[in-house]
């Protein structure tokens, strides 16, 4: 009798444990939200790419006028009160000009060099971004002729992306409280948090990409700095609760 209640009572337990094991494995169910968040800030910085581009029928002679324009604005940002450390040579480039084949172009045409056209450019990042402006007509009155890449940014975007990451999280969590009441159902503890890189931190470049200078005798471009928008996105993954 003790022998055949043993073997029942094995039987019995062997055949709960799998059952237990699956329910164990079983998936729990998922409240998967998202977030988005958009704050503005005022900049803090201005950068700019400010290029002479010179051309004359020999290589000395445009590297001359193209040195001149370039020593010159040096001083002139100086003058305003920027350092070393606010710019730095970007891009330099010398390259012979061809002549262009007549029409129609004899069998014997061949190219020769007419010129060469030198181009320099300096790299320009001040925390004066109130000289935004004046910095364009100084290169003007310095001869460069071309300016690039001007927009207004931030010195250190972390401070910024927390922020917007932050909101963003508080934004999914309502999100989620909000779905949940309506689905009827409870938030359990949250299983994951990430923030989506590709949408964290983004900065656009403001202004313009490119533009030609003319010489004048404008003392001050009008720039309006504006703001710069940084950009943040999070998923939260929430357990329902049974």
């Amino acid at each position: 009798m003790r022998l055949t209640l043993f073997v029942f009572v094995a039987l019995l337990l062997a055949g709960c444990l799998p059952q237990h094991h699956l329910a164990a494995q079983k998936p729990a169910s998922q409240l998967i939200v998202r977030g988005e968040a958009t704050i503005k800030v005022k900049p803090d910085q201005v950068e700019m790419s400010l290029e002479a581009v010179t051309s004359a029928a020999s290589a000395d002679e445009a590297l001359a006028t193209n040195a001149d324009a370039v020593v010159q604005l040096r001083q002139l940002l100086e003058i305003e009160g920027l350092s070393h450390e606010d710019y730095r040579t970007g891009q330099f480039s010398i390259q012979p000009q061809w002549s262009r084949p007549p029409r129609p172009a004899p069998a014997a045409w061949a190219p020769e060099i007419i010129g060469y056209r030198v181009r320099n450019s300096l790299l320009v990042t001040t925390a004066k971004i109130e000289l935004a402006g004046r910095l364009l007509a100084l290169a003007q009155q310095a001869g460069v002729n071309k300016v690039g890449n001007l927009r207004f940014s931030l010195a250190d975007p972390e401070e910024a992306s927390r922020q917007a990451i932050a909101a963003a999280t508080a934004k999914a969590r309502l999100r989620a409280a909000t779905l949940a009441q309506a689905a009827g159902v409870k938030l359990g503890k949250l299983i994951e948090a990430r923030v989506e890189e590709t949408a964290a931190g983004r900065q656009p470049r403001l202004m313009m990409a490119e533009a030609s200078l003319a010489r004048s005798a404008v003392n001050n471009v009008p720039i309006s700095a504006g703001e710069v928008e940084v950009k943040a996105a999070v998923v939260l993954s929430y357990a329902l609760a049974d």
